[in-house]
């Protein structure tokens, strides 16, 4: 089956996950990305973890469905050969800072030099301007810079770390959202342009109402907790130590009905205070109490009866309810997985499409896979090939590949 970006052709230059995750997600979508790499400075993805192949989880995740090429931008011959792939190329992604770019002379204005329908995504931390627009980011750095390691706090504690690495993850969609945006354009008007998203404005468009609200308001929001939170939008943890979540914005509207639910017609009028939920004061006493009454049954039994008066609920799950969930596994959320050491499973795109869908069609690509295979394709013949091998512009070294040591995490 055709996918819906078939014959769209992306060189990415990115490590580790933002730039990664933009071109996976093209490449889920049938774009045809390759995956460039020097034979000195592989991606250190590669080694996340302080596993290599056959298989690591965390280099699977960011790069399948794409091909690698292996060429040493640093040799005259190495980025010779590399101009020539963009003159062909419809997008190009990366997440190199700006100053490596300069010294590599790959920066926008001299790739669109080349090709000027190029579609040019940067991937940066902190945006293309400022005074730390050359400063480096990870996952955490943008978190806390964004506000979101402090709204994820305790109310007196130290900022918290949002376990998975979303401002990454939210770098890369919006990464690959904007390219595909300029893409549209390209293809009605014929010209390309620079398409930057930082990790640090994605986690400030993660909490945007939030950070409005402050906008509009002056007053920061209290960070969560059972003592600020009404009771009706908190989690408990059932009498069987399964934790689970309700949800709902109409407390006062729902408050006798769920007292009825949880057979504690009592709850319904405070004796000290009325309607219990009506006052934020009474928040840490009530979520005392209804934790109290939840210990007393089994986490299925509280969602049963939930369920069945459509207040809003769920399980809080981990990753091994997470996978066997029959909802996730009906919406084909978590897919098989075929790589040559195996059979495994994957998170599927998060996108589904009903006539072109999504597809993962191939493992992330060994180290200068397709060097040879790429080159053949856009032009170059054996003989031009070799002498790129001899030279050492392209393909890996005869020690082969070796990690970086920061990447042996």
């Amino acid at each position: 089956m055709t996918g819906p970006l078939s014959g769209i052709r992306v060189l990415e230059l990115a490590i580790w996950q933002q730039g990664a995750v933009a071109a996976m997600l093209l490449a889920d979508m049938s774009a045809d990305v390759v995956k460039v790499e020097g034979p000195d400075s592989p991606d250190p993805g590669r080694w996340f973890g302080g596993t290599h192949q056959p298989a690591n989880s965390y280099f699977e995740t960011n790069n399948h469905n794409k091909r690698s090429a292996v060429i040493d931008l640093k040799h005259p011959d190495g980025r010779a050969t590399f101009c020539r792939l963009v003159s062909s190329t419809d997008v190009f992604v990366t997440n190199l800072r700006s100053g490596a770019l300069e010294r590599l002379g790959l920066t926008y204005t001299e790739l669109s030099a080349l090709n000027p329908r190029l579609i040019y995504g940067h991937g940066t931390g902190f945006g293309a301007a400022g005074p730390d627009a050359e400063a480096g980011a990870f996952d955490v750095i943008a978190q806390a810079r964004s506000g979101m390691m402090w709204t994820n706090g305790t109310p007196d504690g130290q900022p918290l770390l949002v376990g998975a690495p979303i401002a990454d993850q939210v770098g890369g969609l919006l990464l690959a959202w904007g390219i595909l945006v300029a893409v549209i354009h390209a293809e009605r008007t014929g010209e390309g342009q620079l398409v930057n998203s930082s990790i640090l404005a994605g986690q400030m468009f993660a909490q945007g109402f939030q950070i409005n609200n402050f906008l509009f308001s002056g007053a920061q929001r209290p960070r969560p907790h059972h003592s600020n939170v009404q009771p009706l939008w908190s989690s408990y943890r059932a009498g069987d130590g399964k934790w689970f979540v309700i949800a709902t914005p109409h407390p006062q509207r729902w408050w006798p009905r769920f007292c009825q639910i949880i057979e504690q017609p009592e709850l319904e009028q405070d004796p000290d205070d009325g309607d219990i939920v009506a006052h934020p004061e009474n928040y840490s006493r009530a979520f005392q109490r209804l934790q109290g009454v939840f210990a007393t049954r089994p986490r299925q039994e509280w969602l049963d009866r939930f369920r069945a008066a459509d207040l809003p609920c769920s399980p809080a799950a981990d990753y091994a309810e997470l996978v066997a969930d029959p909802q996730v596994l009906a919406n084909d959320l978590i897919v098989d997985y075929k790589h040559p050491s195996g059979e495994y499973r994957l998170v599927a795109s998060p996108v589904a499409l009903s006539r072109t869908p999504a597809a993962i069609d191939r493992p992330a690509p060994e180290f200068g896979q397709h060097t040879e295979e790429v080159l053949l394709e856009n032009g170059f013949d054996w003989d031009e090939i070799e002498r790129l091998r001899d030279s050492r512009a392209i393909g890996p070294r005869g020690d082969g590949v070796q990690p970086p040591e920061a990447a042996i995490i």
